[in-house]
């Protein structure tokens, strides 16, 4: 194997990570959950289990582990932050001058309608803003979220890409789901209706862990690109000009219903044979009690683990 290999701009589950700017940067990002509520319960959340548990939130601890963590990044994560406004800029007003960047995930509560001047002020004191979306026409984007709270998500996304203050911290998680965005010509209609409201930044996400969710985007717009985890998960696409857009695949590791093929597997093997080359920091994930759950935190490489694999072509995948 490539000895090179541990400096590929490659998958975020060797220690690394895309930066907005497109750097390959090491992942030392502190994710932080404010509540486990969410107004939606996606059949394919990679968090359910984990919300299930909730904690009685406990800013003083929140914001002392936060700082005393030594992060320059916090990833504020679901349940639904913006659920619970004044906890948001509460906590945002305290750690604002004690980080470097600060992001927060969303996929736009009803509280926002009514709420739209905590909004903007919670979106100043940010760096960056991840919306997921699944479909563009809004009554199925609820249904595939299975919402508690039916109302136009896509035409308050549209509204927030029309504000000049909050459009540059935009980017679009935009969910590939079965009998939502599933289609090439599905795809690009969203793609080109999103440029037309100015969309800056586009992440294009396959599910992990949903198998019966799953949607391949090679298959999906007849593309051949290198194996996802040995070629990277992570990957820059070229389709409108003027728009930042990343592909993130999954690969056998978080897709059930994909085998590894035999570069995969030499990389799997690589990385279990020379731990110290692949950085290993863990998945750092605090709750709004101020105390980190060790069970979202895991040591890498999955080398170490076992698993049951199935070696194919690369064509088999397709």
């Amino acid at each position: 194997m490539n000895e090179e290999l541990k400096y590929e701009p490659i998958n975020a589950c060797d220690g690394y990570r895309r930066s907005r700017e497109g750097d390959t940067i090491p992942d030392q990002s502190l994710s932080v959950r404010l509540t486990a509520s969410c107004d939606n319960s996606c059949s394919f959340c990679i968090a359910a289990e984990d919300m299930k548990i909730s904690h009685k939130f406990d800013k003083e601890a929140l914001v002392k582990q936060t700082i005393d963590s030594g992060t320059d990044t916090v990833s504020i994560i679901g349940g639904e932050p913006f659920l619970f406004m004044k906890r948001l800029i509460e906590y945002l007003d305290d750690i604002r001058d004690k980080v470097e960047s600060i992001y927060i995930t969303t996929s736009l509560p009803i509280t926002l309608e009514r709420q739209w001047d905590e909004f903007k002020n919670a979106m100043s004191k940010i760096d960056f803003m991840t919306i997921s979306i699944q479909d563009m026409d809004y009554a199925r984007n609820n249904d595939l979220m299975n919402s508690k709270k039916k109302f136009d998500r896509v035409s308050l996304l549209k509204r927030i890409l029309e504000d000049e203050d909050l459009n540059e911290k935009v980017t679009v998680n935009m969910n590939l789901v079965k009998e939502g965005i599933d289609t090439e010509d599905k795809f690009f209609e969203a793609l080109y209706l999103l440029d037309d409201w100015g969309l800056k930044h586009l992440r294009i996400n396959e599910l992990m862990h949903a198998p019966k969710q799953y949607v391949n985007f090679e298959n999906m717009l007849g593309l051949e690109l290198p194996p996802p985890y040995s070629g990277g998960c992570k990957t820059k696409m070229h389709f409108i000009d003027g728009m930042d857009i990343y592909l993130k695949r999954s690969c056998f590791i978080t897709e059930e219903t994909l085998g590894a093929t035999e570069e995969e597997v030499d990389k799997l093997e690589y990385k279990a044979a020379h731990v110290d080359s692949y950085m290993q920091p863990g998945w750092r994930i605090l709750y709004e009690h101020g105390e980190y759950d060790h069970k979202w935190r895991h040591v890498r490489p999955e080398g170490r683990k076992k698993l049951p694999l199935t070696v194919v072509n690369e064509s088999q995948n397709k």
